[in-house]
């Protein structure tokens, strides 16, 4: 079942104790799948230092991205502010040369790839390079402001 995220913000206007309920479950959830987003989180490189406490709270945070297979994850020129992880799937990035029509084949990412990191980090948050799903991916997905609010509530 997929849960409209107009729905979820519903309801966490109006039945804040349901989320947080969820939220909880959340925490002690314990498959190869949630066990795996805990891992592919903690091997983001700015990350490596964060307890499991707040790694948690950035699960409860991050939002799911599906993207068909030859399908643009990121175009060059566009502005981003997020990171993204991949949980399921590869991707292919790729430069622009001469025309902007042009691309060319530059890294392959693999599950459990972190990305967008420089664009996440830069105010401009422009594009230099393309991201194009090899096959059907599932990534997850962290906006600035959404670690700009944890970092407050955390440190």
């Amino acid at each position: 079942m997929k849960i409209n995220p107009d729905k979820i913000k519903d309801l966490k206007e109006n039945f804040p104790h349901i989320i947080d309920e969820l939220k909880n479950q959340a925490r002690t959830y314990d498959d190869i799948k949630m066990n795996l987003k805990r891992k592919y989180l903690k091997n983001v490189p700015w990350l490596w230092n964060v307890n499991n406490t707040v790694i948690q709270h950035i699960l409860e945070e991050v939002n799911i991205l599906r993207v068909s297979e030859q399908g643009f994850i990121l175009k060059k020129g566009e502005k981003c502010d997020k990171a993204f992880i991949i949980i399921e799937g590869t991707a292919s990035v790729y430069v622009h040369v001469e025309k902007e029509d042009i691309k060319e084949k530059f890294s392959n990412l693999n599950t459990g790839s972190c990305f967008n990191v420089f664009s996440f980090l830069n105010p401009d948050g422009i594009q230099l390079t393309s991201f194009i799903a090899d096959d059907f991916c599932v990534l997850l997905t962290i906006s600035r402001k959404q670690i700009e609010e944890l970092e407050n509530r955390f440190y």
